[in-house]
């Protein structure tokens, strides 16, 4: 397993437009919304990410306000030089050919909780989770 690899897992922000490379190989821009927090605290951070082939495939009966995206992705980061001859980089999230992707129906319940009401509702009321 790779340690820049994570799981990202949100609302997706638009339906899914798969479009081809000259070469055919198949690639969607897809936008996830991350909602961090809790309560009063909570708020939504939106993330770009370029999906390749099989996956991105995937990914075209998902559609927005319909599902939520769980995807395994790769941070990366690309240097180039722009048109002012100014070093850049650019930091991104990458799926490629081989990356897990989960279309999950929104119409199964989601409950919202802090997680440390899930720790105090498991054990047994000693005060020890275990």
């Amino acid at each position: 397993m790779k340690q820049n690899s994570m799981l990202m897992a949100g609302n997706l922000g638009h339906d899914v437009e798969v479009r081809y490379t000259p070469s055919g190989k198949a690639v969607a821009d897809i936008s996830i919304a991350l909602d961090q927090g809790f309560g009063d605290n909570k708020s939504t951070v939106w993330t770009k990410l370029t999906v390749w082939e099989e996956t991105a495939e995937r990914l075209t009966d998902a559609q927005k306000g319909d599902n939520i995206i769980a995807i395994n992705v790769e941070y990366r980061t690309e240097t180039y030089k722009n048109k002012d001859d100014v070093e850049v980089t650019k930091h991104y999230f990458h799926a490629g050919k081989f990356s897990r992707v989960a279309i999950i129906q929104k119409s199964v319940a989601v409950r919202e909780q802090d997680p440390a009401e899930d720790l105090a509702s498991e054990h047994d009321g000693d005060g020890c989770p275990f």
